[in-house]
């Protein structure tokens, strides 16, 4: 089983960095000052997304297709309209 990813984005001391690192995958904002949002959603999307590929690989097509349903049901009118168009126009 692979370890949780944590990204740091307040400093650490190197004694607290080595427990992380000990339970798990550990990287961490480098820069000057406070990390931005758009860094900070970048890493969390990318780690949303890989567990999501690994999900629907498990799950199947056929319980994606029922996910997405339930998704789509779940939508506003409006919302569901313009979804709507945008998967006939092929998109």
């Amino acid at each position: 089983m692979s370890k949780p990813k944590v990204f740091v984005t307040i400093p650490l001391d190197e004694r607290m960095v080595g427990r992380l690192s000990a339970l798990c995958e550990v990287s961490h904002w480098s820069g000057d000052g406070r990390c931005p949002a758009d860094v900070l959603e970048r890493e969390l999307s990318e780690a949303q997304r890989g567990r999501m590929r690994s999900a629907y690989r498990a799950a199947g097509p056929q319980a994606v297709a029922g996910f997405r349903q339930v998704l789509e049901a779940m939508m506003e009118p409006e919302m569901r309209r313009q979804y709507q168009t945008l998967k006939d126009a092929g998109a």
